[in-house]
């Protein structure tokens, strides 16, 4: 067979595996991780009564765990009920219940598992009859898997 011969040859194999790839890369340059759009209270925003519920929308669907989201006092210690969930209405909101907060600063911190499969995390502030002094920051974690990583 004349036809699958060249398909034998060490680099016909390459020029296969390079065509599989450019067809099936544009598709995954497509996939981005979650975003944080805004929180309420909103990031680096001074409130003038504490909240009862810390929310997080996000520019996808996410899935997150019942510790997804944690609220920090300046020293530390955990104000959040650990109980977060990602709301029945929206799947792009995630939310927290938290104790009664007194006047300070909250840190934020959050780990959420966006529709690409990807971790990402982040942490912004807000303050409770306090003025903020920053905004926020977000990280993407390296969950790539191995075929992810050939693709790239």
């Amino acid at each position: 067979m004349v036809l699958s011969q060249p398909w034998r040859r060490a680099g016909g194999w390459g020029l296969l595996l390079a065509l599989l790839l450019a067809l099936i890369a544009p598709t995954q340059s497509a996939t981005a991780h979650a975003i944080l759009l805004r929180a309420e209270p909103g990031i680096g925003e001074s409130v003038a009564s504490p909240p009862n519920v810390v929310n997080l929308w996000f520019s996808e669907g996410v899935e997150v765990d019942r510790d997804g989201v944690q609220v920090l006092d300046a020293a530390g210690a955990r104000f959040d009920l650990q109980n977060t969930l990602v709301s029945r209405e929206n799947v792009q909101q995630v939310q927290t219940s938290v104790k009664p907060l007194p006047q300070g600063v909250y840190t934020v911190r959050w780990h959420i598992t966006s529709i690409d499969t990807h971790v990402v995390s982040g942490s912004f502030q807000f303050g409770v009859e306090a003025s903020v002094a920053g905004g926020a920051a977000q990280t993407v974690s390296d969950t790539t898997s191995p075929f992810e990583a050939l693709l790239r």
